[in-house]
């Protein structure tokens, strides 16, 4: 009783402050989608055929990219961040891994941009070595190199949640795990994962909200071309409501583009956070 009191003690300001601020603001939006027809603009609006449609698959395609990749480098970099062997080392790198978060996303795709220029670029010069050639004008490369850029911008604050909830895990239980195996691979799989498995459900959900949530980088980055290749969510939504002026449809992909991310963010805590119960 009393640890649930703490719990929600915690968790009420913030649903407060998301109540006032965001609600309304959702309430709007729908009532906005809904000025026209209702079912006309969302049955374009889901039309297979439909630029949103497009938009949306992308980015589900770019959460499946990005997310599971790097979660992957969270877990390895907070695996050497969490040794205590080089600790000025790993002190150093916690503030490297400070820097993208210090770099402006619309800065993040600009300086991309110009690494991956096939001319003045330094990425582009490295890949030639290898008989690479770097072509953003193609859509597949387009649309890998954002994925990129996008791991290398979440991959710090998954990795320093991971570190937390490594820190989290009880000396007992290591120590007590030591004595059965010396080998690390088991130690991550049946000791050291089952208690990240909270923090790897917060990680997921949170980079699933920014993958549904860029839009500076993509557009700094390639102005979401070509071809449409990198036009995500969010610039599709941005192209409806200041360029086309369709504010209705710009606010019914919104309310639809929330519901994916309830869905999604749902089956991940079904997958991932539901399992530690179990453990409990």
């Amino acid at each position: 009783m009393k640890r649930n009191f703490y719990f929600l003690f915690f968790l009420l300001p913030p649903i407060i402050v998301l109540g006032v601020a965001g609600l309304p603001s959702l309430v709007y939006a729908i009532i906005i989608s809904f000025q026209e027809d209702p079912y006309d603009n969302y049955i374009s609006i889901l039309s297979p055929s439909s630029s949103f449609m497009h938009s949306a698959l992308i980015t589900i395609e770019l959460a499946a990219i990005v997310i599971p990749f790097s979660l992957i480098m969270g877990v390895i970099i907070s695996e050497v961040l969490s040794r205590k062997q080089f600790p000025h080392l790993n002190l150093f790198v916690k503030y490297i891994l400070i820097l993208p978060f210090a770099v402006t996303p619309t800065v993040t795709g600009l300086i991309f941009r110009m690494m991956l220029t096939s001319k003045i670029g330094v990425l582009s010069y490295v890949a030639n070595l290898f008989g690479i050639e770097i072509n953003l004008g193609i859509p597949l490369q387009a649309f890998l190199w954002s994925s990129f850029i996008e791991i290398w911008t979440i991959t710090p604050l998954l990795t320093l949640i991971l570190l937390a909830g490594l820190n989290n895990i009880p000396n007992e239980v290591i120590e007590a795990s030591v004595l059965e195996t010396n080998n690390w691979i088991d130690l991550l799989w049946y000791i050291e994962l089952p208690y990240l498995r909270p923090y790897i459900a917060l990680s997921s959900m949170l980079a699933l909200i920014n993958v549904f949530d860029i839009f500076d980088m993509p557009w700094s980055f390639t102005n979401g071309g070509p071809i449409d290749a990198t036009s995500f969510l969010s610039i599709e939504i941005d192209e409806k409501a200041f360029r086309a002026f369709d504010i209705p449809t710009a606010m019914g992909s919104t309310v639809i583009s929330l519901i994916i991310v309830l869905v999604i963010s749902t089956m991940i805590y079904q997958v991932v956070y539901k399992q530690v119960e179990t453990l409990d």
